[in-house]
Parts: C-alpha cells; structure tokens; sequence
C-alpha cells in the first residue's frame, strides 16, 4: 500500500480550498485496502474495533461511561442503548453490583452480542434486532444514542418526503426518545458529530464535500495520525487505522457526489441539534465537547 500517512500529512499542510481536490486525485491513485463497510462487524480484528482504539473514539467513549455511571448505581434501572457498537462504553461505565437492564437496539446482531460481553452478572439484556425508527422504546432511566442517530436521513419526517424519503426523521425518533423517558424522569444521552451533512445540500454542493472532508479528514484523519506518531501502536493495529485512515475517512470524500439516499451521512452542526431537541420537546442540559478536536458533542437532554 502506498504511505497513506505521508500522503495525507501533505494533503493536510495544502491550502484548504486545494484540499477536496486533492483527496479525490489521491483515491484515484491509491489501491483498494478494505471492503469492510460501515458498521457491518464489531468484534475483535473489525475496523469498528480499531475505530474504537483511537484517541478521538476513547474520549467519546470516557464522556458517555461518565454520564452513564451515576445512572446504572440505581437498582433496578433501564437503560436503552441505541446502537450498540462494540460495548466499549459500556465496559467503563460499571462499578461493580449494579442491577438492571440493558435494552440493546441495532439491526445488526453482532453489535448486541459484543454489548452482551461486557454487561455485569446482574444486568440483564434484552434485544431489539431492529432500527430504532421501526420500534417502540420501554419506559427508561437511560436513553443513550451515540454516533447513530446521523444515518438517518432528514431532520423529520415532512424534509425527508421533500427529497423522496418515507417515514420518521430525526425529530420523530428524539420524540421516542421523550416519551420512553418522561414516566421515569430519565435523561438522554446524544452523540454526534458538530457537522452539516443533512438533505439540504445537495450531491456536489462545495459545503457538503468540504464538512465531510473537515469532518473525517482535518479532525478525525489528523487525529489518528497524531496517534500513529506519538502511541507507538503495536503493527497489527497500526496497519488497522491505516486502513481506516484510507477506507473510513479518505473515502468519504466521495460521499459528498453520490445520491442522497446513498449519502448515509446525515449529520447536523451543534446548533441545529439543539434547535431540533427543542422542536422535540426536550430540554437539554449539557452540550460539551466529548472529544479533544472539538468534533463530536455530547448532549444531555430531559423531556420538557
């Protein structure tokens, strides 16, 4: 494979008006490195696993486990996780004797059973193989949603059906997300990215190729090559987020020309997330930074 590492350290140091450009000439040059795709494995060797041992990804995970814990001393609590990664939150987010219950929601099983690994002797799982726009959620203490919520498109249902999309957007799902916490006085947890990628700009548009090129690129691309610098990682890792570097994020630059319904990058900036948890009739309460490149935000929310 060719570096990747320098290739990238040069398109980053280009003026960033070059740098969109830059990116679509350096795929065209590099080979293929991976077919993995987005979120489709999780276990140990899977590309989410690297993804997850990067510094960018284990300050969100650190965020979220601090937000969680205070949540999981209660006895008897219910949590739903929607999306259920790898478990990594959730493996730090225990103390030791907590009893309850987990409610793991993602369509892909894998995803459940590597949370079902890391949850307690006394927590009990139960799971949802499903979308979350496709199912009702439990009575809640604990909504947590992180890094999932934007690859669904549309922030409601009434903008998805402008562009040819049926069913609930994202302000219908937090208003889920509501109504399964308001019984129990829960609170949510959101994370995601501070990045327009929604509906309204359309394939091509300059704003959408450079958001996702600063979003996958400057920030998380630059964050795992500061990791390759200064971690020393051992190789077979190494060689795992050099894979990410091209296949995760290099090539998401391409994302910003293929149809909408294709794009499955749907993100919002912080204030439009605010302003949709509003419309939704929730309260948030915190809105911090959940990661050192101010990229993904971590949002703590209460139904109005």
């Amino acid at each position: 494979m060719s570096d990747i590492v320098e290739a990238l350290e040069r398109l980053l140091a280009m003026q960033p008006e070059r740098q969109v450009d830059e990116a679509l000439d350096l795929l065209d040059r590099l080979p293929p490195v991976h077919d993995e795709a987005w979120n489709s494995r999780f276990g140990a060797g899977s590309l989410f696993d690297a993804w997850s041992r990067t510094s960018i990804a284990r300050g969100v995970h650190a965020a979220l486990a601090e937000a969680i814990r205070p949540v999981v001393q209660r006895p008897g609590f219910v949590a739903v996780e929607v999306g259920a990664g790898n478990g990594r939150t959730w493996s730090d987010a225990w103390r030791g004797g907590e009893r309850g219950t987990v409610v793991a929601v993602d369509p892909v099983p894998e995803a459940i059973e590597q949370l079902a690994a890391v949850l307690p002797q006394g927590v009990e799982l139960v799971r949802q193989h499903a979308r979350v726009e496709d199912i009702d959620l439990p009575d809640a203490d604990l909504v947590v949603c992180s890094m999932t919520l934007h690859h669904l498109a549309g922030r409601s249902a009434a903008e998805r059906a402008q562009h040819g999309f049926t069913g609930p957007g994202k302000r219908e799902v937090l208003e889920r997300f509501g109504a399964a916490l308001r019984a129990r006085g829960g609170v949510g947890l959101l994370v995601e990215a501070d990045v327009d990628c929604e509906l309204h700009l359309a394939p091509g548009d300059p704003a959408l190729r450079d958001n996702i090129l600063d979003s996958y690129v400057r920030r998380c691309a630059r964050s795992i090559l500061d990791d390759l610098a200064t971690r020393s990682p051992p190789p077979e890792l190494a060689r795992a987020w050099r894979g990410l570097l091209q296949h995760w994020f290099l090539e998401q630059v391409r994302v910003a020309d293929v149809p909408r319904a294709e794009r499955d990058v749907y993100e919002l900036t912080r204030g439009q997330w605010l302003d949709l948890l509003d419309e939704a009739g929730l309260v948030c309460e915190e809105a911090r930074a959940a990661d050192d490149r101010g990229l993904f935000v971590l949002y703590r929310f209460r139904p109005r």
